[in-house]
């Protein structure tokens, strides 16, 4: 083969990849914008002001409980959030104002200026139940892939990230809606989507690692766009053995 015809086989064989990587990116980009649409639209997921969720998180061990606490969280977008796993004693619990930061200790609250609690903190605050807002704005790292993960709903179509610490989000492939997110080592199952005003969001969670059950969240109630006063992300005082 002369050097004419190996450039041309070269360039063929880069044109043909180029192409198909482009095909599978506006694939992905497909299955964001019907899912962004799905669970409410993008305006809708934008002008989202508050949300409270309640419920109930289970943590298992090797497929048995081990522990029941109610959960609850309270966001007031995009900086204020407040997380509780409550029962007989405070699991966790954690919140903000967007200025201070704060959470239990385990005997008493305190302040944290631990720059990785307040970014989670943060980050949570300004994209918990619309993320997908900003993962579609890196479509072009995305494809589709050839079929779902085997930890994936047989019923989704999957898109994957060039970079290995981008998750994989799986959709349904009747609603568009979101199914499951993660890798084969870390993999959360959402469903039992639910509309709350004008958006939907899911009631159901199941967080998995290494293809074990770690905890389960089912939720029984949700409210979106009330009013959620200043108090409720300023550190308490004292203990609070409720979810409130």
């Amino acid at each position: 083969m002369d050097s004419q015809m190996k450039k041309v086989l070269g360039i063929s064989i880069i044109v043909y990849f180029t192409s198909t990587w482009a095909l599978a990116s506006d694939q992905a980009e497909m299955l964001m914008s019907k899912h962004i649409e799905a669970s409410g639209g993008a305006q809708a997921l934008q002008n989202m002001q508050s949300i409270t969720r309640q419920g109930n998180i289970v943590f298992y061990e090797h497929d048995n409980e081990i522990g029941r606490f109610c959960y609850r969280t309270d966001l007031v977008y995009p900086t204020k959030v407040r997380e509780q796993l409550k029962s007989d004693v405070i699991f966790h619990e954690r919140g903000t104002d967007g200025v201070l930061f704060w959470l239990w200790e385990g005997s008493q609250y305190a302040y944290t200026e631990d720059q990785d609690i307040k970014d989670h903190m943060l980050d949570t605050a300004n994209r918990a139940n619309r993320e997908m807002l900003w993962v579609i704005q890196e479509s072009e790292n995305y494809r589709l892939m050839p079929s779902p993960p085997g930890w994936a709903p047989d019923n989704s179509l999957c898109i994957q990230g060039i970079n290995s610490n981008q998750p994989n989000y799986c959709f349904d492939e009747t609603t568009g809606l979101i199914n499951v997110i993660g890798n084969l080592a870390e993999y959360r199952w959402v469903g039992a989507w639910t509309q709350v005003g004008t958006v939907k969001i899911p009631f159901q969670l199941k967080h998995y690692v290494n293809g074990e059950l770690m905890y389960s969240i089912q939720l029984d109630v949700a409210e979106l766009d009330h009013t959620i006063l200043d108090d409720q992300f300023i550190k308490p005082d004292a203990m609070q053995l409720f979810c409130g």
